[in-house]
């Protein structure tokens, strides 16, 4: 798709993106070993910018508020912050040993990428590529960006990879933007400078032409960020003229136009809307704690605690007793599958040998905040982590 080579993009987003407010330890912590262990430009824009205090949602990576930032809160539940006994439990057992003695529910239904081997159901694909990274679910399969390395140049193809492992490849185009965005109904994909119908096979739209992060694409529309600081991020769609959203926090998640922010440290869940206004749900200011991810309609949160928030009520519950504070918003570690059921990788966040780290899936459903193991203990190299489609 790009022959940009690597280090430039990365030095060129990182420019871009971050800004200079501090972020939380424990969500750096976690950028900080996502980067470590990842060797695919996607997840290295992330991490980077995370640690320098973008916040990811869903995936993708947003900057954080300026100072000059207007959003409206509602009435209602304006905290979710209990107190720490409250939040916490006094065992120090990680997230990976407490997700070993969860029950063995059913295998996780999604597909799944590990360096680069994709699995759907109980079919294996091993996917030729130096590195890979799973950009979503799209009609027809996974689609997926495969890297190589090659002595002429790095090169990366766009690639919709079907259940029984045949592969379609996506018409290449010159850089233009960084990343790619997945249409809520699976049917259209932005990257580059265009807009490209997986059914017709033919590009639909072009892109503003100072478009320079694709950051998500909700029922709202496309959120990116431009290619110069200033007015740095637009909400756009197709056929429209884009619209600025002043310092905007947080991205949406796909079929969904909830998502998370911050700013002024405490973490809240917002709600962006199709006229650009963006809506503050909830907030929480507990020190360190972070909304991770939250529900497609906007019912639940999961906390980088481990605790799930009722968004109507402010009520949280822990889903285990675990001390830690480790779930970031980190790339494609945390799905949800329903509007009540939530998909995350527990790992050994302190395993940093050559031979790797293992990790677990688990799913919470919410409402009554029970978890299960959705596979076995899975082996990766120390540059991978799991992606959840």
């Amino acid at each position: 798709m790009t022959d940009q080579p690597l280090e430039e993009r990365l030095r060129a987003t990182f420019q871009r993106e971050a800004v200079g407010v501090a972020a939380p330890r424990e969500l750096a912590s976690v950028a900080i070993r996502q980067a470590r262990r990842s060797g695919r430009s996607r997840h290295l824009v992330a991490t980077i910018a995370a640690t320098a205090a973008v916040i990811a949602v869903g995936g993708f990576t947003v900057q954080a508020l300026a100072p000059d930032a207007q959003t409206t809160d509602p009435a209602g539940p304006t905290s979710a912050s209990p107190q720490a006994s409250e939040r916490r439990g006094d065992t120090q057992t990680s997230a990976f040993e407490w997700a070993q003695g969860l029950p063995k529910g059913e295998p996780v239904g999604t597909p799944l990428l590990v360096g680069t081997t994709l699995t759907v159901g109980e079919k294996t694909i091993p996917l030729r590529a130096d590195d890979a990274g799973l950009i979503g679910g799209v009609d027809g399969g996974t689609l997926v960006l495969l890297e190589e390395d090659r002595p002429t140049g790095f090169t990366s193809r766009l690639t919709v990879v079907a259940s029984d492992g045949s592969q379609t490849i996506l018409p290449q185009l010159p850089y233009a933007t960084q990343d790619e965005v997945i249409s809520p109904d699976g049917t259209m994909v932005a990257y580059s400078s265009k807009v490209y119908d997986l059914n017709t096979q033919s590009f639909v739209a072009g892109l503003p032409a100072n478009a320079g992060t694709l950051l998500s694409w909700s029922d709202a529309g496309i959120v990116y960020s431009s290619k110069s600081a200033a007015d740095n991020t637009f909400l756009w769609r197709p056929g429209d003229e884009p619209q600025h959203l002043a310092a905007f926090a947080g991205t949406v998640q796909t079929a969904g136009n909830y998502g998370v922010a911050s700013k002024d440290g405490c973490s809240e869940v917002i709600r962006l809307e199709r006229d650009a206004s963006i809506t503050s749900v909830l907030k929480d200011c507990a020190d360190g704690v972070q909304f991770a991810s939250v529900s497609p309609n906007g019912s639940y949160a999961l906390t980088s605690d481990y605790s799930v928030v009722d968004i109507d009520t402010g009520t949280r519950r822990s889903i285990s007793n675990l001390s830690s504070n480790e779930l970031g918003a980190g790339t494609f570690t945390v799905r949800w599958t329903s509007d009540s059921t939530v998909l995350f990788v527990a790992e050994e966040v302190d395993s940093a040998s050559d031979e790797g780290h293992e990790s677990i899936i688990v799913r919470c459903d919410a409402p009554s905040v029970s978890c299960e193991r959705a596979s076995d203990a899975v082996q990766t190299t120390r540059r991978d982590i799991i992606q959840i489609q």
